[in-house]
């Protein structure tokens, strides 16, 4: 059967169907990886034709960026703003707060998560863009906010603290499997954090901010 091709949305329309092409676009790269997804899978999920990628997008590398940007990086500005330095809050309710963010967006926009993981297992040049454009941001931003409040010792290496931060965080989707034979219930959209999760934020916050100079 010939692939069935649409005309340009106009307006609002164009703004959803723009939407609607960069959510197949995460889903596909998540589940296969930028190889292993195709243009016509992505524009078959959303009933258009695949001449809109290239109209909207350009390239598949250029949709694989723009499906990046739309997934991960409002959720980024996000939790960069909680760390502006301005901001005379305290260190603790600010981590406490951006956690949260983190492990309700993770839970609300899964496809988005799931292609982060899955780069930052592969590592290489992708995974250095998301880290560039996604994870630096919100690095710098805690650091120079506990910089600013002192309520991390100066003898921490900072890098270990990262590694220690995101792991942490993302456990309960890196391992998926393994949190669900332990019992552990992992976020889900629309729903308060549940008492494991909180209990799994409560830790991380401690110890990011009780070690000893």
């Amino acid at each position: 059967m010939p692939e069935r091709r649409l005309g340009r949305p106009p307006g609002a329309d164009a703004d959803k169907t723009k939407a609607a092409l960069l959510d197949a676009a995460l889903r596909a790269f998540a589940e296969r990886g930028f190889e292993g997804a195709s243009i016509r899978e992505i524009t078959g999920a959303v009933g258009v034709g695949h001449n809109l990628v290239r109209h909207y997008f350009g390239s598949k590398e250029d949709l694989w960026r723009a499906a990046v940007r739309h997934g991960l990086e409002p959720a980024a500005a996000r939790i960069v703003e909680m760390f502006d330095v301005g901001e005379a809050r305290p260190l603790r309710p600010t981590l406490r707060a951006g956690l949260e963010l983190l492990m309700v967006e993770a839970a609300s926009h899964p496809d988005a998560f799931r292609l982060f993981l899955a780069e930052a297992l592969r590592g290489g040049p992708r995974f250095d863009q998301i880290y560039d454009d996604v994870i630096e941001p919100i690095s710098q931003a805690i650091f120079e906010y506990a910089d600013v409040t002192r309520e991390i010792p100066s003898t921490v290496d900072l890098r270990v603290l990262g590694v220690f931060v995101f792991g942490a965080a993302f456990s309960p989707f890196t391992f998926e499997g393994l949190a669900s034979r332990l019992g552990f219930a992992p976020p889900r959209t629309g729903e308060p954090l549940n008492p494991q999760v909180e209990q799994l934020i409560d830790m991380i916050v401690a110890g990011m901010t009780h070690m000893e100079d």
